[in-house]
């Protein structure tokens, strides 16, 4: 299994779990407008995180080089560094925006927060292609 199969497929669940969950909450509110909004985020998701593709492959195949680590650790240390990847990445479009990121608004934390969540599924359900990347089948 290649790396960048990998970090493709923990990429766009991420970006469509984000779009599903969006776009499942506009449902819930039942506003029209919001669930527009929702789909124009899915489909522009996919074109404003492409370039967190690079930093994914990256660590992933950084994670295969943790020899010392069993499976579980690799994929934990590999989480760890993609939430961080992530927030780095929320910060820079927040000070792009003139957002501050002390003193945030209730909306942007939990924009931040859902899309954790989601990578850490995303994570949790390539789980098996993990495994095969790092014992080389």
């Amino acid at each position: 299994m290649k790396s960048i199969y990998i970090a493709v497929r923990i990429w766009a669940k991420t970006v469509f779990l984000f779009g599903v969950f969006v776009g499942f909450a506009a449902m819930l509110e039942g506003d029209f407008s919001d669930i527009f909004i929702a789909a124009l985020a899915f489909f522009f998701g996919f074109i404003i995180s492409l370039p967190l593709l690079l930093p994914i492959f990256s660590l992933v195949d950084l994670s295969k080089r943790l020899l010392s680590y069993n499976i579980p650790a690799r994929i934990a240390w590999l989480t760890f560094y993609l939430v961080l990847v992530f927030s780095l990445f929320y910060v820079l479009v927040a000070s792009i925006s003139k957002n501050r990121i002390i003193g945030l608004d209730k909306s942007f934390v939990q924009f931040v927060f859902i899309t954790t969540g989601i990578l850490l599924i995303a994570v949790l359900t390539t789980r098996k292609s993990l495994n095969k990347l790092y014992t080389g089948q």
